[in-house]
């Protein structure tokens, strides 16, 4: 049995007495040295982590800059090419929806007078061709395929089901040299992106 008049203190007021005691003890480490010249290494070592920092940043805008400005001449053909065609998708596209509301072909178009395999295709590409047109205009990839998807869809409907669909030899012209055009475009880009990075990698080499 323990005597009565000793108290034990609780768990919880040793272990903040413990931490306490610690705390004060990693001070008194630290206050041998004078609170000048800590403070003047802080500044020192802030001071060279924000130059270093705001050197990484402006050299990675610079870097950023000088790409954006080195555009080949062939990439801004190319883009001059995709929004020449999105021009055309936006028509043909304005072309399908005055057909379904009736305003032009003297209203024998309209959406309710139309049969089903022309209702189906028209009311299909009103929406699939200016889609395209937004896609190709924004030089984005998935312009390129929305426009594939919609050349064949006309080409199934002026070629194989011409007797439905009549025929239109000058828009499947249209459609063949687009995607020549664009696929001999890809491949000089391609060929011009593959010598850019031997480029690099020869340098790095050396």
């Amino acid at each position: 049995m323990r005597p009565r008049n000793i108290r034990l203190k609780p768990f919880w007021q040793q272990m903040h007495r413990s931490v306490h005691e610690r705390a004060i003890l990693a001070l008194a480490k630290t206050s041998s040295v004078p609170f000048g010249k800590r403070r003047k290494a802080a500044f020192y070592r802030d001071s060279s982590m924000a130059k270093t920092r705001g050197y990484s940043y402006s050299h990675a805008m610079m870097d950023d800059s000088v790409h954006a400005s080195r555009q080949s001449l062939t990439g801004l053909l190319f883009v001059i090419f995709l929004r020449i065609v999105a021009t055309a998708c936006l028509v043909m596209g304005l072309q399908f929806w005055s057909l379904l509301i009736g305003y032009s072909g003297n209203g024998l178009g309209r959406f309710d007078l139309l049969s089903v395999p022309w209702r189906l295709a028209a009311s299909s590409l009103s929406v699939i061709f200016p889609v395209a047109a937004v896609g190709l205009w924004m030089a984005a990839s998935w312009g390129a395929v929305v426009w594939l998807i919609a050349a064949l869809i006309q080409c199934t409907m002026y070629g194989i089901w011409s007797r439905i669909f009549g025929s239109e030899p000058l828009l499947l012209v249209f459609h063949a040299l687009v995607a020549l055009v664009y696929l001999a475009f890809q491949l000089v880009l391609m060929q011009q992106r593959h010598s850019k990075a031997s480029a690099a990698l020869r340098n790095d080499l050396l």
